[in-house]
């Protein structure tokens, strides 16, 4: 994966990039790119006093006109008993960086599959490997039944289970404990499917 340095310019500033190996074997030909642009919210790339840029600035779809959280969580949530009912597009925040999430997922009746999409809030975390969250899915015993760390897009998690019997289950998104993302905090979206196996 690339590097990405953001910082502020002023107009008619001159600045230099250095480009150099962390080790040795990390030699050979690079590409560098540069470019400039006025800040400002709805251009679809988070900057760093914004919470998040989804390319718009509506209000009412998890990222306001002003680039802030529209969460659908509650915090604390990060416990069965605590947690948040799922929500179609449910919109979150890990923060502290330890902060854990957890929402629940009522199964109508046996032999149920389910897929969680844990992804970025129009951010592009997921896309350029700056997040590293992790999904775990428990069943209505509290057991602990399925867990992804990086099988959606790049470090960000998808997760499926097949054959879930009736009842609240509840699935929780953290940080993954050796998280290679750079960003500790940070917004995302969750999106649940449950359907009867066979359907």
């Amino acid at each position: 994966y690339g590097e990405v340095l953001r910082f502020g310019v002023i107009k008619d500033e001159t600045y230099f990039i250095i480009v150099e190996g962390f080790e040795p074997l990390e030699q050979g030909d690079y590409i560098l790119s540069a470019k400039s642009r006025p800040l400002e919210c709805g251009d679809g790339i988070t900057d760093d006093a914004e919470e998040c840029d989804d390319g718009n600035i509506m209000n009412g779809d998890g990222c306001s006109g002003m680039c802030k959280v529209e969460p659908s969580e509650t915090e604390p949530n990060g416990t069965f008993a605590t947690a948040d009912p799922y929500v179609t597009g449910f919109v979150g925040q890990i923060n502290p960086a330890n902060d854990v999430d957890c929402v629940t997922i009522p199964i109508p009746g046996p032999n149920y599959s389910v897929a969680i999409n844990g992804t970025d809030l129009g951010t592009g975390f997921c896309s350029g490997g700056y997040i590293d969250p992790i999904l775990e899915l428990f069943n209505p015993m509290q057991v602990s039944i399925a867990k992804d760390d990086d099988g959606g897009d790049t470090f960000c998690p998808y997760l499926t289970a097949f054959g879930l019997a009736a009842g609240t289950h509840v699935v929780c998104i953290q940080t993954a404990p050796m998280s290679q993302g750079s960003k500790v905090t940070y917004p995302y979206t969750l999106y649940i499917d449950a359907d009867e196996c066979g359907n």
